[in-house]
């Protein structure tokens, strides 16, 4: 761990503590199934891959979210969960 929870990588501030309360929020919000915070995505199954992607894109809080065949290889269960969400 850094001296620092803040960094600066290409001029932008990155606050480590509130990186992690976010990526734990999405990881229960979305039921990402991932032994930690800190595994790398690509060791993730494909399922959770995408909801990885879609966390990413919810935590800019976008006013539109268009998603085109979201429904494809995700369970039923997270489709209702990501249509409800995203409404």
């Amino acid at each position: 761990m850094r001296p620092y929870p803040v960094q600066i990588i290409g001029g932008i501030m990155l606050d480590d503590k509130k990186i992690e309360q976010l990526v734990q929020e999405n990881v229960a919000k979305l039921s990402i199934k991932t032994p930690s915070s800190k595994t790398l995505i690509q060791s993730l199954s494909g399922g959770n891959q995408q909801k990885v992607l879609i966390s990413r894109w919810l935590a800019n809080d976008p006013d539109v979210f268009i998603l085109d065949h979201s429904a494809r290889a995700v369970s039923s269960a997270r489709v209702n969960f990501t249509s409800r969400s995203t409404m």
